[in-house]
């Protein structure tokens, strides 16, 4: 059984990419412009790449910074 497919989509421009879903937990996992790269991504998936078809939603969850680190560590270095 395959744990991953892929699917076609458009971003706002009506631009095509494809989004590598993940059936059990009904997740987008990744998003590609290139199909080739989409396909590769699945069949790494599927030979144990990642979580066996499962991946947990804290791992795909984007988080927001409240301030720019690169900045906070360059004032520390420069005292």
């Amino acid at each position: 059984m395959k744990n991953y497919e892929i699917h076609t989509l458009k971003d706002e421009e009506d631009m095509f990419f494809w989004c590598v879903w993940e059936k059990a937990s009904e997740q987008a996992i990744d998003f590609h412009y290139f199909k080739e790269d989409a396909e590769e991504m699945a069949k790494f998936l599927e030979n144990g790449g990642a979580f066996s078809g499962f991946t947990p939603a804290f791992i795909l969850k984007e988080m927001k910074l409240q301030r720019n680190v690169d900045q906070e560590f360059t004032k520390l270095l420069s005292t």
